[in-house]
């Protein structure tokens, strides 16, 4: 089984498809392009309405899932942002988590994607609402 996993990544590496290798010692590799930019573009919609419309945000994409367990977390992070810089940029991109959390500790902690304002003269706070699985208490 090795032997064809070996091989499998050899192919991978050949075909010039990127990856980020994880704390385990695999590798998580990305989707070429374009299925890469769409399927972040669509789970960032779902982020989006979901705050938009004050309810639970979907699971977390499997890309980003594997961004927490990356052994360079800077480094993966990079393939999704290469211009993004955390120590220079003072804003976080347009991304569904805290990327600074992410980078530094590992953990996917939402950031907000729906604007907080006035509603009848009261001012509202919008915050995401995280995702949790049904049955598990927050």
């Amino acid at each position: 089984m090795d032997k064809w996993k070996r091989k499998l990544d050899q192919l991978r590496d050949d075909s010039g498809m990127r990856y980020f290798d994880l704390v385990d010692g695999s590798r998580f590799y990305l989707d070429p392009d374009p299925v890469f930019t769409q399927n972040r573009w669509a789970f960032l919609m779902e982020c989006v309405n979901a705050d938009m419309e004050r309810r639970m945000r979907p699971e977390p994409h499997p890309y980003y899932k594997a961004l927490c367990q990356a052994k360079d977390r800077r480094a993966a992070v990079r393939l999704f942002y290469p211009e993004w810089d955390p120590e220079k940029s003072t804003r976080n991109p347009v991304f569904p988590y805290n990327l600074w959390t992410l980078i530094r500790e590992g953990r996917l902690v939402d950031a907000p994607l729906a604007p907080s304002g006035w509603d009848d003269g009261e001012w509202f706070e919008v915050t995401p609402i995280p995702y949790a699985p049904e049955g598990v208490a927050q």
